[in-house]
């Protein structure tokens, strides 16, 4: 595994998911761990990727990036078609056949 440091959490930068809420300005950090955040207002944590394709990956972002570097513009025009879902599962086999092929 590569030790790699994640870089720091902005929690000026981001806005509250929750659609009810309002409150953007009021969000701080919850886990820093977990990569979460908190919205003072309404009380709602946050993981830092929801709202993105990439909410629910269970790999580890790097590892996206390897893939979609790896395989270039033309995959990600061919998943901008797709749901969500699909992307997720698409980019996990990329990644399954990257290891594999990297290490067999």
């Amino acid at each position: 595994m590569l030790n790699t440091t994640l870089p720091p959490m902005r929690p000026e930068l981001v806005v509250c998911p929750n659609s009810t809420c309002d409150a953007s300005g009021r969000i701080g950090v919850h886990s820093i761990k977990e990569r979460r955040y908190k919205c003072h207002a309404c009380g709602k944590t946050f993981a830092e990727t929801s709202g993105t394709p990439l909410f629910g990956l269970k790999h580890p972002l790097w590892m996206v990036g390897v893939v979609l570097a790896f395989c270039g513009p033309k995959i990600l025009a061919f998943l901008a078609r797709y749901e969500r879902p699909v992307i997720i599962a698409s980019i996990a086999a990329l990644i399954l056949a990257i290891v594999v092929f990297h290490f067999r």
